[in-house]
């Protein structure tokens, strides 16, 4: 199965500033912006880098899933 998302490695930016924070995700490989985490100016600065980070691990959780899922698979067929 083909991903669908941005390739490349995924990398959490933060940047604070006196009266200002931006927290982006970006690909290392493309360089483009994937997403930012701080438009809610409701949300707090270090909720918007626990989202950032969490983010950027996007891609290495669904490859640790796929290999979940595939260990699963050769276990319930060895046991069937």
């Amino acid at each position: 199965m083909e991903t669908k998302f941005t390739k490349g490695d995924w990398k959490a930016t933060i940047a604070e500033l006196k009266d200002f924070f931006l927290c982006a995700v970006g690909s290392v490989e493309t360089k483009r912006v994937i997403c930012h985490t701080n438009l809610d100016p409701e949300m707090t600065s270090e909720e918007c880098k626990a989202n950032a980070k969490l983010i950027a691990a996007a891609p290495d959780l669904l490859e640790a899933l796929k290999l979940m899922v595939a260990r699963a698979e050769l276990r319930d067929n060895n046991n069937g």
